[in-house]
């Protein structure tokens, strides 16, 4: 509904309550469905009168568009009223993404093309949160300039650092915009608000997809797993410098990784080295040619460019849930890279969602994937006698995609 909103700001009286009735078709009124019904809703308090914040915007140049990486984000306004006292600047920002708790060293103050002027005076402290399901958020108080504050005729600009949340698919456009409220004591409201602010769409995330080099049959009964190779296949949709370190996470009860790490070329695809094993001498091959790799892997259209081979990558460390490489290479945007990778038999089906991160040399997170669904063992081996189990279920299929199968009790 719309509302008509008060000339004057006033504590008495904002507050909101909310009781049910129902209508009396023959009086043509409405009444309380229960008398006490009123008088037991408690008020609530209610949003205060603000005066809107005039040509408010962000502006991209110095963003990243990358889930999880750090992104400046500018912002650009004009006030309602002049200002001469010191204010205080909210931030809040999608959902997902984060400011640092202490996010003062992320604020800047440069001007921009859209800006006429930059903030008067200076932020003394900025406390920052997100994460999770909460919007970003940052508080900043500052003090006027001597001699002057804010003034209507200008357009304001601010610069702060914050870091993109997950990616999202289908994030609506409430959750992904911005939300500006500026304070300042010596004003009528007290308080300025621009809402509904758009923001920047993420790009789509990693891509990774895998496959197993044989027919799996999970086995709880062994003591000692057999083991097999897990291709992972994955496509970066930005270039990432050398010394980046690719983070794999395995679901509970699935595959798990071998220590020492077991590295090998995929022989799920075909695939050229990511170095070119040319012998000492050779001539280099000419820019664009896959000569060399063709007559390597014997096919003219590979499917991915291989990391394994010892030289393409710098550290390779696993424990049962978690893979850490770095590479000692540059990974260029859009081409699919893959290796094979050493690891135990499930126990069970063995699905679940795997996760590839992306991080820094020293841990800052640059990229990841979504949740994606790993590769599942085939159909459990039947119970034999020898366990006590005089009770089997021989299915027609050992294969668990199939969707119908017959029975034999």
């Amino acid at each position: 509904h719309s509302l008509q909103m008060p000339t004057e700001a006033s504590v008495f009286g904002n507050t909101w309550k909310l009781a049910l009735f129902r209508g009396d078709d023959r009086l043509g009124s409405a009444f309380a469905a229960d008398l006490a019904e009123e008088l037991r809703c408690e008020e609530v308090p209610g949003f205060p009168v603000a005066l809107p914040l005039f040509r408010a915007r962000v502006i991209t140049a110095g963003a990243s568009f990358r889930p999880l990486a750090l992104s400046e984000v500018t912002f650009v306004f004009s006030v309602p009223e002049p200002s001469i006292g010191d204010f205080v600047l909210v931030v809040s920002g999608p959902v997902g993404a984060a400011f640092d708790v202490d996010c003062l060293p992320g604020v800047g103050y440069g001007l921009v093309p859209e800006a006429s002027a930059i903030m008067p005076g200076a932020v003394s402290w900025c406390i920052g949160s997100g994460v999770g399901a909460d919007r970003a958020r940052a508080e900043l108080h500052g003090a006027g300039a001597v001699g002057g504050g804010f003034l209507p005729a200008e357009v304001y600009s601010i610069t702060l650092t914050v870091r993109n949340g997950p990616y999202v698919e289908g994030l609506s456009a409430h959750s992904n915009s911005w939300r500006l409220e500026l304070s300042d004591l010596s004003w009528q409201f007290q308080q300025a608000v621009a809402a509904s602010i758009p923001s920047y769409d993420l790009t789509p995330p990693v891509a990774v997809d895998f496959l197993v080099t044989s027919r799996i049959a999970s086995d709880p009964y062994v003591s000692k797993r057999e083991t097999s190779y897990l291709t992972v296949r994955f496509r970066l949709a930005e270039s990432q410098p050398s010394g980046v370190v690719i983070l794999l996470h395995a679901p509970p009860d699935s595959f798990e990784f071998v220590s020492p790490c077991g590295i090998e070329h995929t022989t799920q695809l075909t695939w050229v080295p990511a170095l070119d094993p040319e012998p000492v001498g050779a001539k280099a091959a000419k820019d664009g040619s896959q000569l060399a790799a063709a007559v390597f892997t014997g096919s003219c259209d590979p499917g991915c460019v291989s990391l394994a081979g010892g030289q393409p990558l710098a550290a390779c460390a696993a424990t049962p849930r978690l893979l850490n490489i770095t590479s000692a290479m540059a990974l260029q945007a859009a081409l699919p890279y893959c290796l094979a990778i050493l690891v135990s038999n499930p126990t069970a089906l063995g699905s679940g969602l795997w996760r590839l991160e992306l991080s820094g040399a020293s841990g800052e997170p640059l990229d990841a994937s979504i949740p994606t669904l790993g590769p599942s063992a085939e159909a459990l081996p039947t119970p034999s006698v020898e366990y006590g189990i005089p009770f089997a279920v021989l299915p027609s299929t050992r294969s668990r995609a199939a969707k119908t199968m017959s029975l034999h009790i």
